[in-house]
């Protein structure tokens, strides 16, 4: 899906008992605790926590990562954003399954996308899950096309 104006994105409040930090931040969490909710919140990913921690490290540019953590410092949710001039991708946006249907996934894509638009991002892409596709079309998102994302996975030696 894709947004032509991100100066419109509407904010969006995480639900009580819910706090957003960015990872890196004093505070946050570490990127392997928030992989283990991607990996545990998304059946797609059949990667260990670990592995996938590596995959997120290693991309290029690097996205930058967003974490709802409860009072235990527990994630809940995450999203990440990379921004190249003026063109913004979201993704890893992944709720906890116990806090689903609350607005987290909400709050959170709408802080990845403000962002976007605070660091000179005017247009936004992102992947689309059947389950989040009402979350984006509530944040001025349309469909653009059907889209197949493909890695090269390391030739053995």
């Amino acid at each position: 899906m894709v947004s032509g104006d991100l100066s419109s994105t509407p904010a969006r409040s995480l639900p009580d008992g819910l706090v957003q930090r960015r990872l890196g931040d004093p505070c946050a969490p570490d990127l392997l605790s928030a992989a283990r909710l991607v990996v545990r919140a998304d059946p797609t990913v059949t990667q260990s926590p670990e592995e996938f921690a590596t995959y997120v490290r290693n991309l290029s540019p690097p996205p930058m990562l967003l974490a709802a953590v409860d009072h235990t410092g527990a994630v809940r949710a995450t999203s990440g954003y990379r921004v190249t001039e003026t063109d913004a991708t979201v993704m890893l946006v992944n709720t906890d399954p116990a806090w689903r249907r609350r607005g987290v996934g909400l709050a959170m894509t709408s802080s990845a996308l403000r962002a976007c638009a605070m660091a000179g991002a005017t247009r936004a892409c992102l992947e689309v899950t059947d389950a989040g596709a009402s979350i984006y079309r509530s944040l001025n998102f349309r469909t653009a096309a059907r889209a197949s994302q493909f890695s090269r996975t390391p030739h053995p030696l």
